[in-house]
């Protein structure tokens, strides 16, 4: 029976870096793979230390006369016989859950994914870490962008304790940004030991509450900065709530102190799926709590909205920024869109219609102080 991974290793004169390299997969916290080592034309004990390994799921393969490095992924594709190819140069290594992290990706994704790609920490030879920043987060950074990480995964409206250990990756990468914040979801994506692969609404208990504020302050004590919660869409309630969405965002505010990060996307698109008026909804938050404000699009399919951010901004969001610049100074915003990205002409004129929704809830707000400011006088 064929394997599920076919890793393959190129090399070429670097005997002691492949056997890290080699060690670094069977230390894999996911098993089910075979190694094929492709020995480009080596002229050291390369050849030699692969043999060594008893493995029978490593395959040496040899070129006679180095041909290169794509030649040589060529070859072990070519010679793979598993469904997925993961690539390890032989002066890498993997963290222990490379491969169950990147399958779990793949598993949630069906057949639209075709590649899932990591990023890459930089070890130097005493054994200190230089954490990689992508090149593209780094020109942001050089032109004054704050960069905030956005967590999906830590699951805090889950029964079990959240995870202690993604909290502390999301530190450490909270550290190496130098980000002012981090963000996360309010919602659960992980119960029983199996992944929704979706941010799931918490039931509106009391019980459920009590949950979810002890994990954002175990989080929260694990964190360098501060930490701000996201409201998230939903297409469903769960039955028997005991709090209104105000009630249960109010209550996590104030029980935890965090900071909010306030999605109006979501806020339209629950008032659309589930009923309720958003403004009843902003006049119950604790807007001096505010972060930052989430934009983005959706569309509706059969009488059900979704958060697809992969669409326009509707109209009713954009509505419901010029009432929240109404209420409250709002820090800033970001427009969401993850895939089927616009031209940039499109993304500038919703980038527009934020701002001048903006200006024109703040000029309601100005109205208002000055017309108070008469009666008090």
């Amino acid at each position: 029976m064929a394997p599920t991974v076919t890793v393959v290793i190129p090399v070429f004169n670097r005997p002691a870096q492949v056997d890290r390299a080699i060690r670094s997969v069977l230390a894999q916290t996911y098993q089910d793979f075979e190694i094929v080592v492709i020995d480009d034309g080596s002229t050291d004990a390369t050849t030699a230390v692969v043999a060594a390994f008893e493995d029978p799921r490593i395959t040496l393969i040899r070129h006679e006369r180095n041909r290169g490095g794509s030649a040589a992924r060529n070859t072990g594709i070519r010679a793979g016989t598993a469904p997925y190819i993961a690539f390890l140069d032989s002066d890498d290594e993997w963290l222990p859950t490379k491969l169950e992290r990147q399958l779990e990706v793949f598993g949630r994704s069906g057949d639209q994914l075709g590649l899932v790609y990591t990023g890459a920490d930089r070890v130097e030879a005493d054994g200190t870490v230089q954490r990689h920043i992508p090149r593209a987060i780094a020109n942001l950074q050089s032109r004054g962008v704050r960069v905030v990480p956005h967590g999906i995964t830590l699951s805090l409206g889950g029964a079990e304790p959240v995870d202690r250990s993604r909290v502390k990756r999301l530190a450490a990468v909270a550290k190496h940004l130098n980000a002012p914040l981090v963000s996360e979801h309010i919602a659960f994506v992980r119960a029983g030991g199996l992944e929704a692969g979706h941010l799931l609404p918490i039931a509106r208990t009391r019980a459920s509450l009590d949950v979810l504020v002890e994990n954002v302050k175990i989080a929260q004590d694990l964190l360098p900065v501060p930490l701000a919660l996201e409201n998230i869409s939903a297409l469903f309630d769960w039955p028997g709530a005991e709090l209104s969405e105000a009630e249960f965002l109010a209550a996590v505010f104030d029980r935890t102190g965090a900071l909010m990060l306030l999605d109006l996307a979501n806020v339209h698109a629950n008032a659309k799926n589930l009923g309720g008026d958003p403004t009843v909804l902003l006049d119950s938050l604790p807007l001096h709590r505010l972060a930052y404000v989430h934009v983005g699009g959706g569309e509706e399919r059969d009488g059900v909205y979704h958060d697809t951010h992969a669409h326009p901004v509707p109209a009713e969001a954009f509505a419901l920024v010029e009432e929240l610049a109404s209420r409250t100074d709002v820090p800033g915003f970001m427009l969401e869109r993850d895939e089927d990205f616009p031209s940039d002409a499109e993304t500038n004129r919703e980038l527009d219609a934020i701002s001048s929704a903006v200006e024109r809830g703040s000029q309601r707000r100005s109205e208002r102080g000055a017309v108070s400011h008469g009666v008090n006088a």
